[in-house]
C-alpha cells in the first residue's frame, strides 16, 4: 500500500484561502489522536496571524461539538473535509469527538500550542538557560528602538575616554563630509545600530570576537590601502609607459582610425583610478591592427604597434589577475570606519545585556543556532527533548523565515518526518514566494523556493524527494473579482519572464558568456524569477464577483532622467480629483478605499495633499493612517503628555510646554476664541496660576497640589479638567493612554518624571489597532497592506526603483578572500563590487533587488477586490532604459496583451466598470458588545482618598507641616554626601510630588544649617567613607538601617538624623543598637551620634 509524504509544502497565492487550508490541516491532525492538540506544534510569523488562528481553531471547534451541518455555522467546509479524512466517521460521532476536543483544549489550553516563532524560540531558550549560559530570570527586552538610542548614547560618552575612538568618529565625519553627505555622525549611528540586530552581524561578531580590535581593524586598514596602492602604482606605471611609447612615436593621431576620436591618442589623459574605463577603451586595439589604422599597418604605425601592442596587452593582464581583488580592497576600504564602529556597538550591546539583565528578542535564534547542532551536524539534545514533545509541524507564511530560524527549525522537523506514519500528511509548510517582501528582517524566499526540499533530501539521503514531500498549489482566488484576476494572470506571467530577460542580458554583458555559463546559469539564478512565478496564474471559484475594474495611466515624461519624482505633483492630483469624483458622486464610500505607497515618507505626502485638497474643495473625507493611530501623534493625548511635562519643569524651561498646551487647548475647544500675542509673550514669565482663562481654572488653581497626585488619578483629573471626555473622536485615544498608564503603575506608584520616561522610550510607539472598519480612507505603505484586502486599491507612485538602493549597505560572505577571517562584511551594493571577487554576491542582490520589486508589485495589486486604479510614470522614446522602475513592468507587458483582455492601449488601458450596486458595500448589522459616547471619568478615587481613616494612612505628602519637614529632612540627610548635592536633591523631591515649591527654602535652609554644624562639617569633609541608608541583615532576618554610617581604618561613626521637637530615649537606644551590630561585624572604634536637626544638638550614645 503507498504511503503518504510525511510533509506537505503548500503554495498559497494571494487570496486563496491559505488560513482555511491551515486550519483544516490542524483540524485533522487533531482529529486523529484523543491528545493530539499536545503535539502539534503550529509557527506563524506575527501575534495577529496566531491570534486569528488560534481563533479560527477554536471557532470551528466549538461549531463542530455543538452543530450537525444542518445549518449554516462557521464549522462549514470543515465538516466535510473532516468526515472526508474519517470516513468511518458520521456527523454524530463527529460532533461527539469535536466536544471531547474542544473541552480537553479549553481545560489544558496552555498545550494548545499555535505560536510566533519568537514565542516559540522564548519558551525554549526559557527551558535551558542553564546551557545556553544565561541568567535564568533575563528580561526580554522587545523596543529595539530604545535599545538603539541607548547604544548610541554609551558610544557618546566613551568617546571621552577612547581618543583613538574619537579620532575614529571624526575621520568617519570627514568621509561623509567628503561625499556630500550629512556630518552628522549620530544619525549614522542610529542606522548604523540596526545592523548589529541583523542575522549576518552576528557571524561577523562571533568570527573576530576574540581578535583585539585596534590590531584587528589597523590590520585591515594597511593592508587594504597597501592592496590599492600596488596596483594603482603599477597600473599608473604601465599607462604612463604606454603613453610615453606613443608619444616617443611620432604617429599622428590623424594617421589613426577615428582620428581624433581613437583612444591611443589619448593614453596620456587615462586615469589609474578608474582602470576599468581605461580598459573598456583600450581592449578593441590588443591584437587588432586594423583598430589602428585602416588597410593595413604602414611606416611610423606599424613600430607604434611593435611596441605599444605588448604594453596595452600587459595592462590588460595585470587588469584582469589584479582587478578582482583591487575592487574588493576598495569595498573593504570603503566601508571600514563603518565596521570599526558595527564592532563597538557590538561590544556596548554586551555590556547593556549585562547591565540590564535582558536579552534582544534578535538574540532568540543566535542563541540557539549556537548549541542547536553538534559539531557534527547532528541535533543536539535540546531538539531531541522538543522533538520528544512535539510529533507535528505546521509553518505558515515560511516564505518570511530566515536562514538561521530554518536551521533551528529543520532538525526539529526531520526527526519528527523520521518517524512518520505514512498514513497522512503529518507536516505542513504554507507560504508563497510571490508575497516575501520583508527581506529587510532577515526573510530569505529561496528556502521555500527550493532550499527547503534539497536540504530534506540531503538529510535522508536522496535526490528523489516524492517519498517524502507532497507539493500542492492553491489555485483560486476568493477575494478579488473577474478583472482584477484576469488582469494579475497576465501581467504575472510575462512580467517576470520580461524582468529575468533584462537581468540575463545585463549578467551576460557585464560578466560575458564564458562566467554567465559557468556560474549564473548552473546555480539556477538565470530562471528564478520565472520558477517563483510559475504558480501565479489563479482560478475563479463558482461564487466569484462578476466584473471589476483595472485602471492604470502612465503619466508622460519630459525625459527618462528622474521619472518618479517628475511625475509626483501630477499623480497626486490625479488622485485627489478621483477620489473626491468617486466620494462626492456615492460611487464608492471613504472606508472601501486603501491607498498604498512605498514609504512613509509619501504616505505623509498624499495625506497632506489630500487634506489641503479638501480645505480648497470643500469635499469632506476622514483620511487615517499608521501615523494618525499613534497615540503621540493625536492632539488630546499631546495636550495631555505636554501638561505632564509642564507640571515637573521649572520655569522658564517650560514655558514652551504651557504654551503647546494652551494652543492645543484651544484647538480642542474649538470656541472661536483666539489667544491674543500678549498672552503668547508673558506665557515665559507667568505663574501657572496667573494663566487662567488660557488654561483650565482647576489646573491653574490646583497647580501645585495636582503635581503630587498619584498619576491615575491626575490623568483622570486633567481630561475631566480639559472637558476632554465629551470629544467622542477622542474616546479611543483616552482609553488606549489609560491603558498605559495603568500599565506603567501596576509595579507601584514611580511619579511623572518617571512616566514621562516611560512614554519617551515605550508608549510614543503605541498606536490603535487598525481594524480596517473605519469610514475613512486608509492609507498605508504596501508592507503594512499585506494580509488585509479592500474593495478599491490606489496605488498613486507605481515608481519604485527595480535594482533597490544604489550604495545602501548589504553583507557577503568573505570565505575564500583574504578577508576570510571576517566570515562576513557589509560593502555597498555598487557596480564596482561585479568586477571583484565578489561579484557572485553582487549579482546575486541584483537578483534579490529585482524580487523584492516584483513582489512588491504583486502585493499591491492583489490587495483589491473590485477597483484597482494605478498611476505611473511613461518613458520617453523607445529605447532601453537603464533605470527601471515598477512601471516599466507594467508598460512592457501591458501593450503587449491588451487584446488578451480585449482592450486597446492607449497610455494606459481600462479594463471593467463598477457599476453603483457592484461598488456600494453591504450594511452589516453593527457588532453587539459595549460603547461609550463619552469618556467614563469617575471621581471614585477622590472620594476614597477623602475618608479620613485612609487620611492617617497616606505617606509624606499628605503629613501636616513639621512632621513633612521632618521626613524630608530626613531623606534630604540620608542620601546626601555633600552639601552641593542639597540642590539637586530636592529639584528631584520636588518633580517627584515629595515637597511642594513653597517648603523648599524652609527646608533647605535647615539642611544646610545641619551640613554646617561644626563636628559635623568636620566629619562630612574628612577621609570617611559614607554608607547611607546601608542596610543591615541580622541572623534573626531583622533589618537594621542606619542614616549614615562613616568608616575610616581606625574608626566608625553611627549617625541617625531627627527633625523632631525633643530629646527621646527610643532614638539613643535605636542607635546604640546599631553600634552593637556594626562591633560584632568587626568594625573598628564604634561611636553612635543621634543629631536633632531642629534643636541644633548633637548627642552622644
Amino acid at each position: 500500500m503507498p504511503t503518504i509524504p510525511p510533509l506537505k509544502i503548500l503554495k498559497a497565492s494571494a487570496g486563496s484561502g491559505k488560513t482555511f487550508s491551515l486550519t483544516a490541516h490542524y483540524l485533522t491532525l487533531l482529529f486523529s489522536g484523543e491528545n493530539k492538540y499536545r503535539e502539534i506544534l503550529a509557527i506563524t510569523f506575527t501575534n495577529k496571524a496566531t491570534a486569528e488562528m488560534k481563533g479560527r481553531i477554536l471557532t470551528v471547534l466549538e461549531a463542530l461539538a455543538t452543530g450537525d451541518g444542518s445549518t449554516k455555522d462557521a464549522a462549514g467546509g470543515y465538516r466535510e473535509i473532516l468526515l472526508g479524512a474519517y470516513p468511518q466517521w458520521d456527523a454524530f460521532s463527529l460532533r461527539q469527538r469535536a466536544a471531547a476536543v474542544y473541552r480537553k483544549v479549553l481545560h489544558d489550553y496552555g498545550h494548545f500550542s499555535v505560536s510566533t516563532i519568537d514565542g516559540f524560540t522564548q519558551k525554549v531558550i526559557r527551558g535551558f538557560t542553564f546551557e545556553l549560559g544565561i541568567d535564568a530570570g533575563y528580561k526580554l527586552e522587545m523596543n529595539i528602538r530604545k535599545v538603539k538610542a541607548d547604544l548610541v548614547l554609551r558610544l557618546n560618552r566613551l568617546l571621552d575616554e577612547r581618543p583613538d575612538l574619537l579620532r575614529w568618529i571624526m575621520d568617519y565625519a570627514q568621509m561623509r563630509i567628503d561625499r556630500d553627505e550629512s556630518w552628522n555622525y549620530r544619525w549614522a549611528l542610529s542606522d548604523l545600530a540596526s545592523e548589529i540586530f541583523k542575522e549576518d552581524f552576528q557571524d561577523f561578531d562571533k568570527a573576530i570576537s576574540d581578535i583585539p580590535e585596534q590590531e584587528l581593524f589597523a590590520s585591515l586598514d594597511s593592508y587594504c590601502k597597501e592592496t590599492i596602492k600596488q596596483f594603482e602604482d603599477a597600473f599608473e606605471q604601465l599607462l604612463k609607459t604606454a603613453a610615453d611609447t606613443f608619444a616617443a612615436s611620432g604617429v599622428d593621431v590623424m594617421d589613426l582610425v577615428g582620428k581624433s576620436r581613437n583612444q591611443l591618442g589619448k593614453l596620456g589623459s587615462l586615469s589609474a583610478q578608474n582602470p576599468h574605463d581605461v580598459i573598456k577603451k583600450l581592449e578593441k586595439y590588443i591584437h587588432a591592427p586594423d583598430e589602428w589604422q585602416k588597410g593595413g599597418l604602414t611606416g611610423e604605425v606599424t613600430v607604434l604597434y611593435r611596441d605599444l601592442n605588448p604594453l596595452l596587452e600587459q595592462l590588460y593582464e595585470q587588469y584582469a589577475a589584479q582587478s578582482p581583488d583591487y575592487y574588493l580592497a576598495k569595498a573593504i576600504d570603503e566601508n571600514l570606519y563603518y565596521l570599526r564602529l558595527l564592532k563597538e556597538m557590538s561590544t556596548l550591546l554586551a555590556e547593556w545585556r549585562r547591565d540590564n539583565g535582558a536579552q534582544l528578542i534578535s538574540d532568540a535564534q543566535i542563541l540557539l543556532n549556537n548549541i542547536g547542532v553538534n559539531e557534527s551536524g547532528d541535533p543536539t539534545f535540546i531538539w531531541e527533548k522538543t522533538g520528544n514533545r512535539f510529533r507535528h509541524f505546521l509553518f505558515d507564511e515560511f516564505q518570511d523565515t530566515s536562514r538561521k530560524q530554518w536551521d533551528n527549525l529543520r532538525p526539529l522537523l526531520i526527526n519528527a518526518m523520521g518517524n512518520a506514519t505514512g498514513t497522512q500528511s503529518e507536516h505542513l509548510i504554507v507560504g508563497d514566494v510571490k508575497q516575501s517582501i520583508y527581506r529587510w528582517r532577515n526573510g530569505d524566499w529561496r528556502i521555500l523556493l527550493d532550499q527547503a526540499e534539497q536540504e530534506v533530501g540531503t538529510a535522508f539521503n536522496t535526490a528523489d524527494t516524492s517519498s517524502l514531500i507532497e507539493h500542492a498549489t492553491l489555485e483560486t482566488n476568493y477575494r478579488s473579482s473577474e478583472y482584477i484576476v484576469a488582469f494579475n494572470n497576465l501581467v504575472f506571467e510575462h512580467a517576470p519572464r520580461w524582468l529575468q530577460q533584462r537581468l540575463n542580458d545585463r549578467i551576460l554583458s557585464e560578466l560575458g558568456e564564458e562566467e554567465y555559463e559557468r556560474w549564473w546559469q548552473p546555480s539556477g539564478n538565470h530562471d528564478t524569477l520565472i520558477r517563483a512565478y510559475a504558480d501565479s496564474r489563479q482560478q475563479l471559484p463558482a461564487s466569484a464577483r462578476k466584473g471589476g475594474k483595472v485602471q492604470v495611466d502612465f503619466i508622460d515624461v519630459g525625459s527618462n532622467n528622474h521619472r518618479a519624482s517628475a511625475v509626483k505633483e501630477e499623480a497626486l492630483t490625479r488622485l485627489a480629483d478621483t477620489l473626491t469624483g468617486w466620494l462626492s458622486s456615492g460611487i464608492y464610500q471613504a472606508g472601501q478605499i486603501g491607498i498604498l505607497v512605498r514609504t512613509n515618507n509619501e504616505a505623509r505626502e498624499v495625506i497632506q495633499y489630500l487634506l489641503d485638497r479638501q480645505r480648497e474643495s470643500g469635499t469632506a473625507f476622514d483620511v487615517i493612517s499608521g501615523d494618525a493611530l499613534a497615540l503621540a501623534n493625536h492632539p488630546a493625548i499631546r495636550l495631555l503628555v505636554d501638561t505632564l511635562r509642564a507640571l515637573v519643569g521649572k520655569l522658564p524651561d517650560t514655558a514652551l510646554y504651557l504654551a503647546n498646551c494652551i494652543h492645543l487647548h484651544s484647538q480642542l475647544a474649538d470656541n472661536g476664541e483666539a489667544v491674543l500675542p500678549d498672552d503668547w509673550v508673558r506665557v515665559r514669565t507667568c505663574r501657572p496660576i496667573q494663566l487662567a482663562g488660557l488654561l483650565p481654572e482647576p489646573l491653574c488653581t490646583n497647580w501645585d497640589a495636582w503635581s503630587q497626585l498619584p498619576l491615575a488619578e491626575l490623568v483622570e483629573s486633567l481630561i475631566v479638567a480639559y472637558g476632554l471626555q465629551a470629544k467622542q473622536e477622542s474616546l479611543p485615544y483616552l482609553l488606549a493612554f489609560r491603558d498605559l498608564v495603568a500599565a506603567f503603575t501596576a509595579n507601584g506608584e514611580r511619579g511623572i518624571p518617571a512616566f514621562l520616561t516611560y512614554w519617551e522610550e515605550e508608549g510614543i510607539d503605541r498606536a490603535l489597532p487598525a481594524a480596517g472598519k473605519t469610514d475613512a480612507v486608509e492609507v498605508l505603505t504596501i508592507h503594512k497592506s499585506k494580509g488585509l484586502a479592500f474593495d478599491v486599491v490606489m496605488i498613486p507612485f507605481c515608481s519604485w526603483s527595480i535594482d533597490g538602493r544604489i550604495n545602501s549597505n548589504f553583507w557577503v560572505s568573505t570565505e575564500d578572500t583574504p578577508y576570510a577571517l571576517l566570515r562576513k562584511t557589509p560593502v555597498k551594493y555598487k557596480g564596482d563590487l561585479g568586477k571583484s571577487r565578489l561579484y557572485q554576491a553582487y549579482f546575486e542582490e541584483m537578483l534579490f533587488n529585482y524580487m523584492d520589486a516584483l513582489n512588491t508589485l504583486y502585493v499591491a495589486t492583489t490587495r483589491t477586490r473590485k477597483h484597482l486604479y494605478i498611476t505611473a510614470p511613461g518613458k520617453k522614446g523607445d529605447g532601453e532604459i537603464s533605470s527601471l522602475l515598477a512601471s516599466d513592468l507594467l508598460l512592457e507587458v501591458l501593450p503587449n496583451v491588451a487584446d488578451e483582455l480585449n482592450i486597446a492601449f492607449h497610455g494606459g488601458i481600462q479594463l471593467g466598470d463598477s457599476t453603483e450596486t457592484d461598488a456600494l458595500r453591504e450594511q452589516k448589522p453593527l457588532p453587539s458588545g459595549w460603547s461609550f459616547s463619552h469618556y467614563p471619568a469617575s471621581t471614585r478615587m477622590k472620594e476614597e482618598l477623602a475618608r479620613p481613616e485612609i487620611q492617617t494612612e497616606l505617606d509624606v505628602v499628605r503629613l501636616d507641616a513639621a512632621k513633612r519637614h521632618g521626613r524630608l529632612l530626613h531623606e534630604l540627610m540620608a542620601e546626601t554626601t555633600a552639601a552641593t548635592e542639597l540642590e539637586a536633591r530636592l529639584d528631584a523631591l520636588q518633580a517627584q510630588g515629595w515637597l511642594r515649591h513653597e517648603e523648599r527654602a524652609d527646608v533647605l535652609a535647615l539642611a544646610l544649617a545641619t551640613w554646617h554644624h561644626p563636628q559635623l562639617a568636620q566629619w562630612f569633609k574628612g577621609d570617611y567613607q559614607h554608607w547611607n541608608e546601608r542596610s543591615i541583615i541580622l541572623p534573626s532576618g531583622r533589618t537594621l538601617r542606619p542614616d549614615k554610617v562613616l568608616i575610616r581604618p581606625d574608626e566608625t561613626i553611627v549617625l541617625d538624623f531627627k527633625f523632631t521637637q525633643h530629646e527621646d530615649e527610643a532614638h539613643l537606644r535605636q542607635v546604640a543598637d546599631y553600634q552593637l551590630v556594626l562591633r560584632e561585624m568587626g568594625m573598628p572604634n564604634v561611636k553612635g551620634y543621634v543629631y536633632y536637626g531642629e534643636l541644633k544638638k548633637l548627642v552622644a550614645i
